[in-house]
């Protein structure tokens, strides 16, 4: 009777990090996050209330975990993006790429593109999400090549374990979809579905991940759990993934702890985007700071919400 008495409360604190942090971190800590959140609110002051348009796709991402359209110029935007990337790898030569994948300049700082983006459409879409203002912890570019026989690392289902208030950016410099690995998402409310159904399997997957021997490594573990939610997935919310398709200048937004995969492109097929991950801020947005540092990545998460 204690025990199950235990694993209600247990069930009922998840329950609240959840629906409260929209993060499996540990609950204080996302805590933090959506208390700055609502301080950055409170101090908003906006210019000029929200377009219709991106009011809408606001209440989508808070809805569903994610959204998506297409930016005034995208495709010109992106076409001009993807254009400059090939004239830079040109003249640094296999310095432009790193391990093939991932571009080896600054995503701000050499992409004008990306200014016009966080200064127009984008910047709206981030204010409207927030009701506050924005900042960018890090951004990329990058390319997804089939370059395995069988999906591997995120290109399995799962979710990033982030704060609940980063908000990941994909700009499509080529177009996107089934063909080259568009990103497949499964709705906010289908993931926290599917993120229960793992806490009741947790027995299960602990015994999975200790048949793997003594010591597995981080990505051995992560795959008993991607494992479980391809199996769930298939079994189940096969018909609630959405996948993001559309040409180039196509604008995904998404909460990084959505369920989601993506980047297995058929054979010979290339996907290449840009990513920006935005959190909210208490002041305008430190464009001048960008311009001057770049908005390389040097962590996965920042050390707390007023970086």
């Amino acid at each position: 009777m204690l025990s199950a008495a235990k694993q209600l409360a247990r069930n009922w604190r998840w329950e609240r990090m959840i629906q409260r942090t929209r993060s499996r971190l540990p609950y204080e800590q996302g805590q933090r996050y959506m208390d700055y959140l609502e301080a950055c609110r409170k101090a908003y002051k906006a210019a000029e209330p929200d377009e219709p348009r991106f009011a809408a796709l606001a209440r989508d991402y808070w809805a569903n975990g994610y959204c998506t359209f297409m930016p005034a110029r995208g495709t010109e935007l992106a076409q001009s993006m993807r254009a400059r990337v090939a004239t830079l790898a040109e003249s640094v030569g296999t310095q432009a790429w790193r391990d093939d994948r991932f571009y080896g300049g600054d995503t701000y700082r050499d992409f004008p593109e990306v200014r016009e983006l966080l200064a127009g459409d984008l910047g709206k879409l981030y204010r409207a999400i927030y009701r506050a203002h924005f900042k960018i912890f890090y951004g990329m570019i990058f390319r997804s090549i089939r370059d395995a026989d069988t999906p591997i690392y995120s290109q399995l289902w799962h979710a990033d374990g982030g704060p609940g208030t980063c908000v990941i950016a994909i700009f499509a410099l080529s177009d996107i979809g089934a063909h080259n690995g568009g990103t497949e998402m499964l709705p906010w409310p289908q993931s926290v579905e599917v993120m229960r159904a793992e806490r009741r399997a947790a027995k299960a997957l602990d015994a999975e991940a200790k048949a793997l021997g003594p010591n597995p490594d981080r990505m051995a573990l992560r795959d008993v759990k991607c494992r479980f939610y391809e199996r769930t997935i298939a079994a189940e919310y096969t018909s609630r993934v959405v996948r993001a398709s559309g040409p180039p200048g196509t604008l995904l937004c998404f909460s990084n702890n959505v369920i989601h995969r993506g980047g297995y492109p058929e054979p010979g097929q290339i996907r290449e985007v840009a990513l920006l991950h935005a959190y909210p801020s208490m002041t305008p947005t430190p464009f001048e700071t960008y311009a001057a540092r770049g908005v390389e990545k040097v962590a996965g998460n920042p050390a707390g919400p007023d970086f």
